[in-house]
């Protein structure tokens, strides 16, 4: 997201137009469910919890604009074309050569890297929500 706010020109062009152009090819090549990565951030401020598919508020970055911005199109698309089109909202994901202690790291390498030097990660609240 920092990025995001630092150049939303490029983030714009890349997550909406890189999206557009990937669904419109599936179109055009006869595919018939398109799944892709939404955000957990199009949630924006919503202080709801759980979080519900539908209650969403005000984005916190123009890459939540952007990732809300791809599920409308997704609708479009699904409306216009006949195309299945799946977006998941992730939280939290952490893949193998992610940097703990990166800009974008986020609670997965945070408790790992905890976990591996014997500390107690700290779970805000009781962690049923």
């Amino acid at each position: 997201m920092p990025r995001s706010i630092k150049d939303p020109v490029s983030s714009t062009d890349v997550n909406v137009g890189g999206f557009v152009k990937m669904i419109f090819a599936s179109k055009e090549a006869g595919i018939k469910r398109f799944i892709y990565v939404a955000s957990s951030s199009t949630y924006g401020d919503h202080p709801g919890l759980p979080k519900v598919e539908d209650k969403i508020d005000s984005p916190l970055s123009p890459y939540a604009i952007t990732k809300y911005v791809d599920e409308l199109f997704s609708s479009n698309f699904a409306v216009n074309y006949g195309i299945d089109v799946i977006g998941l909202r992730y939280f939290n994901v952490f893949g193998r050569h992610q940097d703990p202690d990166g800009a974008y790291a986020a609670v997965i390498p945070k408790f790992v890297k905890m976990l591996m030097k014997h500390e107690v990660p700290l779970i805000n609240g009781d962690g049923t929500i």
